[in-house]
């Protein structure tokens, strides 16, 4: 053992003194403290024990002219508290593996200021990187001795953000490894185009992507690449020639308006979602098809068709239309005119937009309001009907509709004298209400 006697002081010793007597201050009885002075070679080949004696050490003084301290990159890392009880100022030299200057190039970054050079001993390797060292390491990058490649391995998403980045270090940049599970590379076209050379560094050329912002013009060239499994376009407005088998299969982009559309290929290319508006070369109808076949899907698909203005609807006729669905079609602009299969209506299903398309004739109309009445009488089709009420003005009560009515037990008001006669020859009013004369 080793006994400090009297009043415990601090022990000066030298930085060698710590690395070559280890076995003597382990014998020391009690706490005892360290001031550490020797040269600046001596402090760097005994950071190990020093840093090893950090609890015990009060300070640590470069003795004669201070020069560059050699160490390792490891020992920047695993010395650091040592380095910190360096009084003054202090610089490094640092010589170490490429793959330990990769592994502790944060640390070698933080101590940017201090380090004066880094070789990198042995065979150069390249230095594994991510994409962001490549910028908060950039200082101490450049204080690399000779030249140095780098080796960059990351997420698909960050190399992706990082391509214009990645391209500006040219060579430097030795080879580029997306981490897995590896995804499509979303970037600009631009991007795409001006970043080739950094891109087929990427997994060895194997690699996909997301181009976006793709001109119309260029979508098809752009799909002649192979790694290229999706596209977005740069405008909604693309014309048939542009908007290819192959632009369909990739594009995701939506509410596009695609024109000069052959008319015959207009409702195969209405099923495509991504398309809003179809503008037809020529034609107006698609020509005849049955309700059936005018499912929701048929009709989301026609409203998509216009023709080459882009105002005026491509249009169908419809058959066998029941008296059900009738409103349904009546009201879509792009239906031309429809035929029913039913040969009565409620005036419900008889609309004014109905009435305006069928070609159906011998019709009878139910539940017809006495207002609405002159109106429907007048329709060609309409071969009979009846009424919502039994009351009804004379006015209401026109030539045409006492033709077409079936309903009887009528009471028709407002009956002038002239037409008395006319209207008691009519068995289905009941009662008339003649219009009181005027004394002279």
């Amino acid at each position: 053992s080793i006994t400090q006697s009297g009043t415990l002081a601090t022990l000066a010793v030298s930085a060698n003194q710590v690395g070559k007597n280890t076995q003597a201050f382990a014998k020391i009885v009690g706490s005892y403290a360290l001031a550490v002075t020797d040269s600046s070679a001596n402090i760097a080949t005994n950071l190990d024990a020093l840093q090893a004696k950090t609890g015990r050490i009060v300070s640590i003084t470069q003795s004669g002219t201070p020069t560059a301290l050699s160490i390792t990159a490891s020992q920047v890392v695993s010395g650091a508290s040592a380095l910190s009880m360096i009084g003054g100022a202090y610089t490094l030299e640092i010589t170490d593996t490429s793959a330990n200057i990769a592994t502790n190039l944060n640390a070698l970054q933080a101590q940017n200021s201090k380090i004066i050079s880094i070789t990198q001993s042995g065979t150069a390797a390249p230095l594994s990187v991510n994409v962001s060292q490549i910028t908060s390491a950039a200082q101490v990058l450049t204080k690399i001795a000779g030249s140095y490649r780098l080796a960059v391995s990351d997420s698909s998403a960050n190399i992706a953000s990082g391509i214009d980045l990645l391209q500006t270090q040219g060579v430097i940049v030795s080879s580029i490894t997306q981490n897995l599970p590896a995804s499509e590379l979303t970037i600009t076209n631009a991007q795409r185009i001006a970043n080739s050379a950094t891109l087929a560094k990427i997994d060895s050329g194997s690699y996909t992507l997301k181009a976006t912002n793709v001109a119309p013009n260029d979508a098809v060239s752009v799909l002649a690449d192979s790694h290229v499994t999706r596209i977005t376009l740069s405008s909604t407005d693309l014309t048939a020639s542009q908007y290819t088998t192959a632009v369909v299969s990739k594009n995701m982009t939506s509410g596009l308006t695609i024109a000069a559309v052959a008319l015959a290929d207009a409702m195969a290319l209405a099923t495509d979602t991504n398309v809003q508006k179809i503008k037809v070369t020529s034609g107006s109808n698609l020509g005849t098809i049955t309700n059936s076949t005018f499912t929701n899907n048929y009709q989301t698909a026609l409203n998509k068709l216009y023709q080459s203005d882009g105002i005026i609807p491509i249009t169908v006729s419809v058959t066998e239309v029941t008296a059900s669905s009738a409103a349904n079609l009546g009201s879509d602009s792009h239906v031309s005119s429809i035929t029913l299969s039913d040969t009565t209506v409620t005036a419900a299903q008889y609309t004014t937009a109905v009435a305006s398309k069928n070609t159906t004739g011998s019709l009878t109309v139910t539940g017809v309001a006495v207002a609405n009445a002159a109106t429907v009488a007048a329709d060609a089709n309409v071969s009979s009907l009846t009424l919502a009420a039994t009351t009804l003005t004379a006015a209401q009560y026109t030539t045409a509709v006492a033709s077409k009515n079936t309903t009887g037990s009528l009471t028709v008001t407002g009956v002038t004298a002239a037409n008395a006669m006319a209207l008691a020859a009519d068995t289905r009013p009941s009662n008339w209400v003649l219009v009181k004369a005027s004394r002279p």
